[in-house]
C-alpha cells in the first residue's frame, strides 16, 4: 500500500472581531424584535462590507460578527483589508446610529480588535 501523506501549507490570516457596545443595556432598553432587527440591519452591512474586502464571514452571534481574511484565499495586505473593513463598520455603524438612537437612549458604536 502506497504511502499517503497530506500536503498542506500554512497561510497567515488576520481574523477581525466585533461585538456591539452596551449590547447588554440595549437589550435590557428593547423588545427582543428591535434588538434583532438593529443586528440584522448591522450584519448586512457587515456582510457587504466583507465581501468588498474579500474576507469570510466566520459567524454572527448575538451581537458578534467573526471574519477571516486569508482563508481560503490569501493576499498579501489581508491585515490593512482586514483594518479598512473595520473603519467602514465603524462609518457604517455610525450612519445607522441615528435611526436608533432616540429609541435606545444612546448611539450605536462597535467594538472591533484583530
Amino acid at each position: 500500500m502506497k504511502d499517503r501523506t497530506i500536503e498542506s501549507e500554512r497561510k497567515h490570516a488576520t481574523v477581525l472581531f466585533s461585538d456591539l457596545s452596551k449590547y447588554t443595556t440595549i437589550t435590557k432598553r428593547l423588545d427582543p424584535e428591535d434588538t434583532r432587527e438593529i443586528m440584522k440591519c448591522i450584519f448586512k452591512e457587515i456582510e457587504q462590507i466583507v465581501k468588498k474586502f474579500e474576507g469570510v464571514i466566520e459567524r454572527f452571534f448575538g451581537d458578534e460578527a467573526m471574519v477571516i481574511f486569508g482563508v481560503p484565499y490569501a493576499h498579501e495586505d489581508d491585515p490593512i483589508r482586514a483594518i479598512l473593513a473595520a473603519d467602514e463598520i465603524h462609518d457604517v455603524v455610525d450612519k445607522i446610529s441615528h435611526i436608533y438612537q432616540a429609541k435606545i437612549g444612546q448611539s450605536l458604536k462597535m467594538h472591533i480588535g484583530q
